[in-house]
């Protein structure tokens, strides 16, 4: 999901709401309660995508780890179910996926994770040139790194 109002995610039994201030909430009856699984973050980073990271999903096992997409940095979140009755989630940490020429005057555009069987499985991210979209409407000389190692990311550009 990406823009600017409450983003979704599924993953198991859990839908995941984040807000741009990295906060995440979990529901297990379609969202007639909600439990904090991460708090809003205090370090100015807006979030632009939350999604279900499918390299995660391996050996038979479902997704267990959300990605967390800001203008320059893609985070893993890993959220742990403590009880389901009051649902209450173990405080999650945050790791941000280390990438190749990270520059903040190239920001990510798009994130994409693909569930193969073993090393099939697959992530995607588009990076920018330009600082802006109005400064840049050629996307030809967009970065697009690949990686297929889920436990340590190596990329391909």
């Amino acid at each position: 999901t990406r823009g600017e109002c409450p983003m979704l995610a599924t993953m198991g039994d859990v839908t995941y709401l984040a807000t741009q201030s990295m906060a995440v909430f979990g529901t297990v009856d379609f969202g007639e309660s909600w439990s904090t699984v991460l708090p809003a973050q205090a370090n100015g980073k807006v979030l632009m995508q939350l999604q279900v990271d499918e390299t995660s999903a391996q050996a038979g096992r479902e997704a267990n780890t959300l990605l967390l997409v800001t203008r320059n940095i893609v985070y893993q979140m890993k959220p742990r179910m403590k009880k389901q009755v009051p649902l209450k989630f173990l405080a999650p940490a945050l790791v941000s996926i280390v990438l190749p020429e990270s520059s903040p005057d190239h920001p990510i555009n798009v994130v994409a994770t693909h569930r193969g069987p073993g090393e099939d499985s697959s992530t995607f991210i588009s990076r920018t040139r330009c600082p802006t979209s109005k400064e840049c409407g050629d996307t030809s000389n967009d970065n697009v790194l690949t990686s297929h190692d889920i436990t340590e990311h190596t990329w391909n550009t």
